[in-house]
């Protein structure tokens, strides 16, 4: 591991999180780390990819703090929404097929790979689909980095657009302040609950926020979450993020890729205009809307969501959703479609 050059990159993002931060931008951490990680890649010509342990890192600190805002009403105020929000999301799963089909016919790019690469979200799901019907992997992961980049791009428009009353968060400054009985000595439950971690990997992620949004159902009080550790964890996710765009993938799919970020920068207003609707339909504010269908970053959308005086619990639940819906529809849509026209 170039442990110096990794930690040049961490430098280098984190200066672009202060910039954005001291321009006041959205998303400062986040949006300047992702943004400054990719462009000292591409300046220092060095293809570094951030440790591993950043990713899950960042979704245990990020998850643990929006589990903060879970309570009993934001669960039973999501069951009414799903009957709308089901159909609106296997629409965006169409359309995106759709749009990829529409792209691989007039622009020449590899079917599969155009298909697979709008998909919204779920990668395990669309690795599985590419090994299995010859996609070519490589370029549908850089494709799906793009139109994620392109979602991080549109956030700060959004929420300038959309944002509640009050913005700054007023459900941020709930997090800060002091019930009674409030305690930092609860954080110590999430942090023992990773140990599940060792026991089975797939509950490493889940086994923090689990934990904490379950003291907070059953009327705990965790003290105010941590300025310095919400704002480490969007840099940890930022700097994976930004690193995962690999120049030479970029280069090879270069003419392509004007063309491919078009159509997904098309696919993203179709999700604003079914976010409308579905704020419309439902109990859900316009922004929250938007959110829960913005094609893909299940946490990006849900601080973008909370920053904003959204509701981030719901949308990373509805997120969550569309994922789940996803990895076990989107196997047996494509693979009876790849089957009847190979």
């Amino acid at each position: 591991m170039p442990y110096r050059q990794w930690l040049c990159m961490s430098g280098f993002a984190a200066a672009g999180g202060t910039i954005f931060y001291l321009l006041q931008l959205p998303l400062p951490w986040l949006l300047g780390a992702a943004c400054f990680a990719f462009l000292w890649k591409w300046i220092s010509k060095q293809e570094v990819q951030a440790p591993a342990l950043f990713k899950p890192a960042a979704f245990i600190l990020l998850g643990t703090y929006f589990a903060l805002y879970l309570h009993v009403d934001t669960v039973l105020e999501t069951a009414p929404i799903l009957p709308v929000y089901l159909p609106l999301s296997m629409f965006m799963i169409v359309m995106s097929l759709f749009l990829g089909f529409v792209l691989s016919s007039r622009f020449g790019l590899h079917q599969k790979t155009s298909m697979l690469g709008l998909i919204p979200g779920a990668p395990s799901a669309v690795l599985m689909l590419s090994e299995k019907h010859g996609g070519r992997t490589a370029s549908i992961m850089l494709l799906h980095s793009i139109r994620r980049l392109l979602v991080l791009a549109s956030l700060p428009l959004l929420i300038l657009l959309f944002a509640q009353e009050g913005t700054a968060s007023d459900s941020a400054d709930l997090l800060r302040q002091e019930a009674p009985g409030a305690s930092y000595w609860w954080y110590l439950l999430p942090g023992l609950a990773l140990s599940t971690g060792l026991l089975h990997k797939s509950l490493l992620l889940p086994a923090a926020p689990v934990t904490m949004g379950l003291l907070i159902l059953f009327g705990l009080n965790p003290a105010p979450y941590p300025e310095i550790v919400l704002a480490s964890a969007q840099l940890l996710l930022g700097m994976y993020i930004g690193s995962t765009l690999k120049r030479a993938e970029l280069s090879s799919i270069g003419k392509h890729a004007f063309s491919f970020s078009v159509f997904a920068a098309a696919f993203i207003a179709f999700s604003v205009l079914a976010g409308l609707l579905l704020a419309t339909l439902t109990p859900l504010d316009p922004l929250s809307g938007i959110m829960s269908m913005t094609p893909g970053g299940l946490l990006e959308t849900g601080f973008a969501a909370s920053e904003a005086g959204g509701n981030p619990v719901t949308v990373m639940m509805l997120q969550l959703i569309r994922f789940l819906l996803v990895f076990y529809t989107l196997p047996l849509l494509l693979g009876w479609y790849f089957r009847s026209t190979d």
